[in-house]
């Protein structure tokens, strides 16, 4: 009925490319409910049930003329065997988690393709590469958590001179030197990773915990650093409210 309207509020006969729009607004409909069925018990393929816009994206190699019955069997194919419904899951499985508990849930889905990441479609790596990159984050923090228990330990960086009135050296004169042997850098690199350490644990423990927590990156953290240099103790603390 619809169609014969179409058909004859113009002149001559009624063209595929007419109806074109509207056909791909039904297969669109019908393509997320039959999928909707088919993944209930999978992880969601977007918000709401929708189709995820890269199925929809693919379906445009195939003609319009295609059954519809055929172009969503396609669709629900594609969307399982492209690899993103296991993407989704990955992503769940690893969303939230930071530190060990991240880097065994990582262990045990490598495990599961026996360590063979060739056996991960690349949306999967994508989703490991984020997670290994969060993983980076929190040793990061690790490792400025410690090197800032080593500066008070050798009370950097209060040392007013290398030497006591009595001759002995200060108990930091060598902080730099022995941190800088240990991890293979220069000894003014490692006088930096010093005052950044020093730095996070007193004046921005919120910045030293987001990278711990992988919300923030070595990089952004260096930023934070950076724009918070030139303000007193009081108002970098208001810079982490």
């Amino acid at each position: 009925m619809h169609f014969q309207r179409c058909a004859s509020s113009r002149a001559g006969p009624l063209r595929l490319s007419d109806v074109t729009p509207m056909i791909e607004h039904m297969f669109e409909s019908v393509v997320e409910e039959r999928l909707a069925t088919a993944l209930a018990e999978r992880p969601a393929p977007a918000p709401g049930n929708r189709l995820p816009p890269r199925v929809l994206a693919s379906l445009t190699l195939l003609p319009v003329t295609d059954t519809l019955v055929r172009r969503v069997e396609f669709a629900e194919d594609w969307w399982v065997h492209s690899g993103l419904a296991a993407e989704d899951e990955l992503a769940q499985a690893l969303a939230g988690l930071s530190g060990v508990e991240l880097v065994t849930a990582i262990q045990d889905r490598l495990a599961k393709v026996g360590g063979d990441l060739s056996r991960c479609c690349d949306a999967e790596q994508l989703v490991l590469i984020e997670a290994w990159d969060r993983v980076t984050s929190w040793v990061a923090a690790q490792q400025r958590t410690t090197i800032a228990a080593f500066a008070a330990h050798r009370g950097y960086p209060a040392r007013k001179s290398t030497t006591r009135r009595d001759g002995a050296l200060a108990p930091d004169a060598y902080a730099a030197d022995e941190l800088a042997a240990v991890l293979h850098i220069s000894v003014r690199a490692a006088e930096g990773l010093l005052g950044d350490a020093v730095d996070l644990s007193a004046h921005l423990p919120q910045t030293l915990t987001a990278l711990a927590q992988g919300k923030l990156t070595v990089a952004g953290v260096r930023a934070v650093l950076d724009e918070t240099a030139v303000l007193d103790p009081g108002d970098r603390a208001k810079v982490e409210d």
